[in-house]
């Protein structure tokens, strides 16, 4: 009497890191009953992904087989379930023709899967043929179906957004030494305004016995709001200032700045232009000294067409920016930063500019060297 067993599964490890299937029907002989010679007609390898392997998000789930030698199949596909037990798709690593030495297939979901827990399960079939020493080779009609898995497939979250970069820092006069120097200021970023530096030097050079080199930093609007510590009090804005800690450096808030460069670039005076001249010397008197706002005023406004000169003004020009300065100055002043009765012609604080040498038109003065940065305090 004739005795089969049922085909069984065997495991083993393989060298190229998948686990390897092998479906083996055994027969079992005996001295009377010629055996059954079996085809070994299930080999093949998953290498990807592993059981339990986790994705990266945003990553297309692909799968990879290696068929080996001497199989023959009708049927090779990955079915995909979601944790709730839902297909969520599948694909076929099985070759149209798959050569007789073997193969290497992959095959690839149609999208993306959402992070999340999944199981796949691999689905193959093959014929089931036996050699008989009498009858020759016989095989089923219905291919011998088995499947592999499930096994776990893990889609990783993507993971969390950086943090936001920490706000810059306000902006403090201590940074005024790191300024880079250029000789135009756009508003884009602070500056250190060497031309605007060069202009206070030499109109003060006419008139103080040895200046000192004041260095002049044009801060952006929202740099000036942060070093002056708010540039709005009350009914009083703050255009610029003049810190004792920083003895050699003046302050210039941005749209004052703004004018003196539109002066440069069009040399077409106007009040708010002549300010802003007026607005560099007054801070740069408070650094040779002079404490009394209404005092800083009324010589600067004097220094103005001394300034006109120096930038190359005619004489007429000059004059004209300088009286341009002495109307917006004393229309605009806060209280006690104009003092009609001090600063008048003959007064206590007329400078008596008639008495200075002005230079002739066009001759400016050459850049001086920029002074070095005061420690921060």
């Amino acid at each position: 009497m004739r005795r089969a067993t049922i085909p069984l599964p065997t495991w083993r490890r393989v060298r190229r890191g998948g686990w390897r299937r092998r479906i083996v029907v055994m027969a079992v002989c005996s001295v009377t009953v010629a055996c059954l010679q079996t085809t070994d007609a299930s080999a093949f390898s998953i290498t990807s992904p592993t059981p339990g392997a986790h994705i990266a998000p945003s990553t297309v789930p692909t799968f990879t087989v290696v068929w080996e030698p001497g199989g023959s199949y009708q049927l090779g596909y990955f079915s995909i379930l979601n944790q709730y037990g839902v297909s969520v798709g599948g694909c076929s690593a099985l070759p149209w023709v798959l050569p007789p030495g073997g193969a290497t297939t992959q095959c690839s979901l149609a999208s993306v899967l959402p992070p999340g827990v999944y199981t796949w399960t691999f689905l193959y079939a093959f014929p089931f043929c036996v050699d008989d020493p009498v009858s020759g080779r016989i095989c089923t009609s219905v291919p011998f179906r088995a499947a592999l898995g499930p096994y776990l497939l893990t889609v990783d979250s993507p993971p969390p957004p950086p943090p936001p970069p920490p706000a810059p820092k306000p902006k403090t006069i201590a940074a005024a030494p790191n300024l880079p120097s250029s000789a135009r200021f756009t508003g884009e970023r602070s500056i250190k305004d060497t031309r605007l530096m060069e202009l206070v030097y030499a109109t003060f050079k006419n008139v103080v016995r040895k200046p000192g080199v004041l260095a002049v930093a044009c801060w952006t609007d929202d740099d000036f709001e942060a070093v002056s510590g708010g540039s709005v009090n009350g009914d009083t804005v703050k255009i610029a200032f003049w810190a004792p800690r920083q003895p050699r450096w003046l302050h210039i808030s941005g749209h004052a700045c703004a004018d003196f460069q539109q002066l440069l670039d069009t040399r077409v005076p106007t009040g708010r232009r002549a300010s802003s001249v007026v607005t560099a010397l007054h801070e740069g008197l408070h650094a040779y000294g002079i404490r009394n706002e209404a005092q800083a005023n009324c010589y600067a406004v004097q220094l103005v067409p001394l300034a006109g000169r120096n930038l190359g003004m005619t004489q007429a020009k000059a004059a004209y920016l300088g009286s341009l300065a002495l109307n917006y100055t004393r229309s605009t002043a806060a209280a006690g930063y104009w003092d009609a009765a001090q600063c008048r012609a003959g007064g206590k604080w007329d400078i008596h500019l008639k008495d200075v040498k002005t230079p002739p038109t066009g001759t400016a003065p050459k850049p001086q060297p920029t002074p070095k940065p005061e420690p921060a305090a």
